[in-house]
This record gives C-alpha cells, sequence and structure tokens, in this order.
C-alpha cells in the first residue's frame, strides 16, 4: 500500500498450505504429538488470515483443487470419466474469509461458492473486464450494482415498447426475439435488450430512409 499497490494477487494461497516450506510439510517434519503439533502451527495461519484481511488493498487469490473424477454421459450418451475440482487446497476454513468466491471448471466456467456482493450468485460464467467493473463500482464506489442494473435493463424494455408502438415491422422482430430467447421481452436481460435495440434502430432507420 506504501508503495502505491491498491490491488495484490496471491497466486496461488496453495503454496502456504501444501508444497516446499508450506505448513503440511513442516508438519510433517515435526516430531513429537502429531495433534499437537497442528495446534503449534496454528498461528501462522492466524497471521495469513489476518494479514489478508485487515487490511486496505484488494487482494485476489486463487488457490489450487483436489481434483477428482465422475463418470457421466457424454453428448453421444456414452459413459465417459469427467475430471472434476472439488476442494481448495488450504485449510479447510479458508475460502470463507474472503467476501467472494468462484470455483473455475476446466471449461473455464465460474461458479460462485459464497458471493456477499450477491451480483453472481446462481450463474455460471466466464471471468471477464466486465465483472471487474461490476466489483470495482461495487467496492470502490459502494454502488447496488444489481439494482442500478435493474434499472437499467427496465428502461431498455420500456424503450423496446416504444419503438415498436404501431411498427408492424419492427414489432414483429420482437416477436422473433422472443421466440429464439425463449423469453418474453420482460424478462430480457441487459444484453438481450441492447442487442434488440440495436436491431431496431437497423429497421427503423432503414424504413425512415424509404420514406
Amino acid at each position: 500500500k506504501n508503495a502505491g499497490a491498491e490491488v495484490v494477487v496471491i497466486d496461488s494461497l496453495s503454496h502456504n498450505w501444501q508444497g516446499e516450506g508450506g505448513i503440511v510439510e513442516t508438519h510433517g517434519s515435526m516430531s513429537g504429538n502429531s495433534f499437537q503439533n497442528w495446534g503449534k502451527l496454528a498461528p501462522e495461519t492466524t497471521k495469513l488470515i489476518k494479514t489478508l484481511t485487515q487490511n486496505n488493498v484488494h487482494i485476489l487469490a486463487t488457490m489450487r483443487t483436489k481434483t477428482e473424477y465422475v463418470v457421466e454421459p457424454d453428448n453421444n450418451g456414452k459413459m465417459a470419466p469427467r475430471k472434476v475440482g472439488t476442494k481448495p487446497v488450504q485449510k479447510d476454513e479458508m475460502e470463507y474469509e474472503f467476501m467472494l468466491n468462484f470455483t473455475i471448471s476446466i471449461d473455464h466456467m465460474a461458479e460462485t461458492s459464497k458471493d456477499n456482493t450477491r451480483m453472481f450468485e446462481g450463474s455460471s460464467l466466464k471471468l471477464n473486464p466486465d465483472v471487474g467493473r461490476k466489483l470495482y463500482k461495487w467496492l470502490e464506489l459502494g454502488i447496488d450494482v444489481k439494482a442500478e442494473e435493474e434499472t437499467e435493463r427496465i428502461g431498455l424494455i420500456t424503450h423496446i415498447k416504444t419503438l415498436i408502438e404501431g411498427n408492424e415491422k419492427a414489432a414483429q422482430m420482437i416477436e422473433e426475439f422472443q421466440i429464439k430467447a425463449n423469453q418474453k421481452l420482460d424478462q430480457w436481460n441487459v444484453k438481450l435488450a441492447n442487442a434488440a435495440i440495436d436491431r431496431l434502430n437497423g429497421v427503423l432507420g432503414g424504413d425512415q430512409g424509404e420514406n
């Protein structure tokens, strides 16, 4: 922080637990009672958690996961093994020290296992700059991004209804959009609504040119 850092990226926190010089290796090299030795190492984890949580910089950290295989049907209906990540390689409670946890699958899709922001829960997504922008607004500016997005979504849908009013061609296009999306207009998200407005502007612009 004194050097001007606003964000610290740790890749990965698993090394503190399992790896050269990690707690598991240190515990294995200690003599005496195994259970008591875990107690002797506990202060190191406590110090690490304090460093992670009691500071004024943002921290992004990765953790490896223990890998297991499950057998399930593939695209052809045949049973095939699939590699899945299960438990983070760290002390059990470590992931709960963070406000937001993404579990990232082998196909790069991220799902939340904990989400204090409530912006990403219940969804599967690929991490991208837009996710970072939402987090920045929530963390730095104190903006309720979810409420802000809902206001924007409703505004876009209202705008679409205004554009198609009295225009049969535009209304038919929106009807086709609803069928393809398998969603009624009032259920559309911001991305879909913006895409529809772009198409509508093209249709309406062409109509105006013909007139």
